[in-house]
């Protein structure tokens, strides 16, 4: 006797292929327009330190100034020095920012869609592979590039926490929990944020009891914030207490350059 499988189980077969057509459409606006990529004094610095990185010339404990007034973490350098030191040509930057974007967004993809059903990470997929922001944001080699990719890996992962809390594996915590430390690393301006989360990540690592899993996160903090946090103890603090003193904040406005 044949039957006919119901429409719910046609639509979940169907979800695979379009995730992955997704993912591609993702794929090609990030990598597209290479040529009308932004180049300022972002972008030369960045490419400088990734150089001198992946050259073993410098390994350096900050980057360039901001334009509020404090001077930058070296992270996107060094992440920019992964792809550098195997292929030295500018796209291979671009592509892998791109790579860790795709990355992200599957992740997004599979923890909306076993938390909340596949179409819902079907239309969260959707939304974050064709936002302009994000995708203009990718197009460049810039110290904001990767805040919207670290945020998407540290939420991604918070929603699997929270939504399948007896099947979330505990390495979830520390890959949140390192996520928001990047996405504040990256560029200042979202360092608030990136405190919230890694105290929800703590919080959920409380609550489960899950003691190794936040250790391993707390290192992992601690491991790719070493470079800036020996900046600011060899400058006793000093761009901690401009901020401070004058009230804007890294998350005040800032001009383009940084």
């Amino acid at each position: 006797m044949l039957t006919h499988p119901s429409p719910s189980a046609a639509r979940s077969r169907r979800a695979p292929a379009v995730a992955t057509l997704l993912l591609l459409l993702a794929a090609l606006l990030r990598l597209a327009a290479f040529q009308e990529a932004l180049v300022g004094a972002d972008q030369s610095s960045i490419l400088a330190a990734a150089a001198d990185i992946a050259a073993g010339r410098d390994l350096p404990i900050v980057g360039m100034k901001s334009s509020v007034g404090v001077m930058q973490t070296p992270v996107v350098g060094y992440l920019a020095a992964l792809p550098f030191a195997l292929l030295p040509r500018v796209i291979s930057i671009r592509w892998f920012f791109s790579a860790l974007d795709l990355l992200a967004l599957t992740l997004a993809y599979r923890a909306v869609s076993r938390t909340l059903g596949r179409t819902a990470g079907l239309v969260a997929l959707l939304l974050l592979a064709t936002n302009p922001w994000l995708v203009e944001f990718n197009r460049w080699i810039w110290y904001q590039t990767l805040i919207p990719t670290f945020a998407t890996f540290a939420f991604a992962a918070l929603v699997l926490l929270v939504g399948r809390p007896k099947n979330a594996s505990p390495a979830l915590i520390p890959l949140a929990m390192v996520s928001a430390t990047l996405m504040g690393l990256v560029h200042l301006a979202s360092l608030p944020w990136a405190a919230l989360l890694i105290l929800v990540a703590l919080t959920l690592a409380w609550k489960r009891r899950h003691a190794i899993a936040a250790i391993a996160g707390i290192a992992g903090c601690l491991i790719v914030s070493t470079p800036y946090a020996l900046f600011l103890v060899r400058t006793r603090f000093a761009d901690v207490r401009t901020i401070l003193s004058s009230g804007s904040g890294p998350a005040g406005t800032h001009r383009p350059t940084g």
